[in-house]
């Protein structure tokens, strides 16, 4: 065969082209000698646990590791009365835990409404199984919420007392929207009592600070009218004109 006839027999051969069916089944078998090459490789590794005692215990913290993760991960969204709603708790309790004293009864506050939000959830969805369990949670929860109002007023320093307005008022809110939906009283009067001295420190503060300010003759109103509602213990009322009615400029 001369060069240029081998040369044209080579041009023939560019021009043929595979069938579809030769094609699919290549892929196929490419697949599978992938697959086969990954299964080893898993295999390879666990033949090194298997094999070596000293790697077992290696073996079992990686494999309770990934079980508590995926159990923590799974119970986030948990209610009281389910089976991971434990696994929840104790991750809350242990983020608490490991914050610095100042931020504690901030968090203490947003777990309160988080534990209302689930009663919610429960009374909105009909869980009959999970009402007496969110009922308990919330009651709880209401007392921690007490307590860490009365630390907030002892230690003022580095606490946003806007974030904590608005903390106390959502859980204001929930309250009355779920007794109207379930028709029962909630929290003990301890709740009730801290958020009505937490106010009351609140707007005493404001006043005093208001008081050594110059105000305008307006202002100077507002602010008699404040000390008459304060006197009522109307101390809401009394937030709401400082916000709202007097404006100072710092």
């Amino acid at each position: 065969m001369t060069e240029v006839e081998f040369i044209k027999n080579l041009k023939k051969l560019k021009q043929i082209k595979p069938s579809q069916e030769w094609v699919l089944s290549c892929r196929e078998e490419i697949m599978k000698e992938e697959d086969l090459e990954v299964k080893a490789s898993f295999a390879d590794i666990f033949s090194i646990f298997k094999f070596n005692p000293y790697m077992k215990p290696v073996l079992a913290t990686v494999l309770s590791l990934g079980f508590l993760i995926g159990i923590f991960g799974g119970a986030q969204n948990a209610l009281p009365g389910d089976l991971l709603f434990s696994a929840k708790k104790m991750t809350e309790n242990a983020q608490i835990s490991l914050s610095s004293e100042d931020k504690r009864p901030m968090m203490q506050l947003e777990l309160t409404n988080k534990r209302l939000a689930e009663l919610s959830k429960v009374a909105e969805e009909n869980l009959g199984g999970n009402l007496v369990p969110a009922l308990i949670e919330v009651e709880k929860a209401s007392t921690e919420a007490a307590q860490s109002l009365k630390e907030i007023v002892e230690v003022s320093d580095g606490i946003k007392q806007e974030d904590v307005v608005k903390q106390v008022q959502r859980i204001k809110e929930q309250k009355v929207e779920i007794e109207k939906k379930l028709a029962v009283q909630l929290f003990t009067s301890e709740l009730d009592d801290s958020i009505n001295f937490y106010y009351k420190s609140l707007v005493e503060a404001e006043i005093e600070q208001l008081e050594g300010q110059i105000l305008t003759e307006e202002q100077e109103i507002t602010l008699e009218e404040i000390k008459v509602l304060f006197e009522q213990e109307k101390y809401e009322e009394v937030l709401e004109k400082i916000l709202l009615e007097i404006n100072i400029s710092e």
